[in-house]
């Protein structure tokens, strides 16, 4: 959930870096082919999912894993590469240009070691993507390939991100019951595997078309965390951001605060608690009320049925809906409360329309 700083060379050193390393980079990026298209592929059918199909933005396929021979993860946003060097496009970046994932080759995340070792794996899914370093995409779209690869009978390493800057990724596989020893941190420039397996789940705002997925996801992390102790589970909370914070702060927090308490809601702060931990509050809770943002991921594993009310920094947008379109996983009520004051960040609460809402779902 938090922020990561990103640098990229000019474009002078991005271009001479590029021919440096790949002769042929430009004929690569110029066959942005298809995982699907690429020569020699396996594929293995998960058999939990017989019969089911994966609906991913390229069309329908059985769930299960491609399987790559000389597979190639590269560079710091984990780039994959078949054994002829050609860009595997879905995985990672759509329909991108040339350009962009020219960028995206070069791109050095703060705090990640200089690129300059080679490693090689035997087995290894990666769960590297430009967006993995965001809470929410870790969460639909990394670990739902998790579940898949496990379903298929998958018993290799999983490649994540340093732990520096997703210090979730680890426990979270953890909690699924991944051992340490499957777990790798991408740390490297270049990762080569004998065999690179791909997910037919491929990531992005299609997540709420493959519900299966999710819906395992949702309940191997309740089951996991059931008889857990924690010293206090509220079943109504409020999870803002602190007040200090420097993005989607709710500006009249105090007043939105005490509606809430009227209304038996406990006020939590997920940045004082552990991925784990988070989990557990979130698992006993049957209402929550959180600004839009990744914090709201955690209503996936919610009690069923429960409510949900999204508080928005800006006028509702199609685009924002990646909260609401989960809802059905879990049969929750979802409402949402817009800013009179369109921004980017800060959100000042309508508190009449919130209290409308509470009175009508507590009364």
């Amino acid at each position: 959930m938090e922020n990561d700083t990103q640098t990229s060379l000019p474009d002078t050193e991005l271009s001479r870096s590029l021919r440096e390393q790949f002769g042929a980079l430009s004929n690569m990026l110029d066959a942005q082919i298809s995982v699907k298209d690429v020569a020699g592929v396996s594929f293995y059918e998960a058999q939990a999912y017989r019969g089911q199909l994966c609906d991913d933005i390229y069309g329908a396929f059985p769930y299960g894993l491609f399987a790559l021979p000389g597979g190639v993860v590269f560079g710091a946003s984990g780039t994959l590469l078949s054994s002829e060097t050609q860009l595997l496009k879905e995985q990672n970046y759509g329909s991108q240009n040339a350009r962009e994932v020219m960028v995206n080759l070069c791109t050095v995340h703060a705090h990640t070691p200089a690129p300059n070792t080679n490693k090689h794996l035997p087995h290894v899914v990666s769960l590297i993507s430009p967006c993995c370093y965001c809470f929410w995409h870790w969460i639909t779209d990394s670990l739902p390939k998790v579940v898949l690869a496990e379903a298929t009978g998958y018993t290799g390493v999983y490649l994540i991100p340093p732990r520096v800057m997703t210090p979730w990724a680890r426990v979270s596989l953890e909690l699924l019951g991944i051992n340490s020893y499957r777990i790798e941190e991408h740390t490297t420039n270049i990762v080569l595997a004998d065999y690179l397996y791909i997910p037919t789940y491929f990531a992005g705002f299609h997540a709420h078309k493959n519900f299966p997925l999710l819906e395992k996801l949702r309940q191997y992390y309740r089951d996991v965390i059931s008889d857990s102790p924690l010293t206090s589970s509220p079943k109504r909370i409020f999870i803002p951001r602190k007040p200090t914070a420097t993005f989607r702060r709710i500006t009249n927090f105090s007043e939105v605060q005490g509606l809430l308490s009227k209304f038996r809601f406990e006020t939590i702060f997920f940045e004082d608690f552990t991925f784990t931990d988070q989990l557990r509050i979130a698992s006993r809770a049957n209402a929550v009320v959180a600004p839009h943002g990744s914090g709201m991921t955690h209503t996936l594993f919610m009690e069923e049925a429960s409510l949900v009310v999204e508080l928005f920094p800006f006028q509702k947008r199609d685009s924002c809906n990646c909260y609401e379109v989960l809802m059905p996983i879990s049969k929750h009520r979802y409402r949402s409360v817009e800013t009179q004051v369109d921004s980017a960040s800060d959100i000042e609460v309508d508190t009449d329309i919130l209290e409308r809402i509470l009175v009508k779902e507590f009364s």
